[in-house]
């Protein structure tokens, strides 16, 4: 799905915010994220978000609920292929 906000976020965004990435995504539904560093992150998409709260404290809990866990290793490079689409969640 085309137009829809896809977040990477860490574990805990509240006191990591430097490493939640966000992106758009095109109209294949690629997506892609610059300088991420290794660690365990959840990545959800959400319908019309781009003037979403992200930093404000719970405000991606119910988010992260439905969202799909992604390791990224210390040596990944490149493209990484998701085994199963991410669910795109209503604001």
């Amino acid at each position: 799905m085309s137009g829809v906000m896809v977040a990477l976020v860490p574990q805990d965004p509240e006191t990591d915010p430097e490493r939640v990435r966000r992106d758009q995504s095109d109209m294949d539904g690629s997506f892609a994220f610059r300088g991420v560093l290794p660690g365990s992150y959840t990545l959800i998409a959400i319908e019309d978000a781009w003037d979403f709260p992200w930093m404000q404290p719970g405000s991606l809990e119910r988010y992260a609920q439905h969202g799909q866990n992604v390791t990224i290793g210390e040596l990944m490079n490149g493209a990484v292929q998701l085994p199963d689409p991410v669910e795109v969640q209503p604001r």
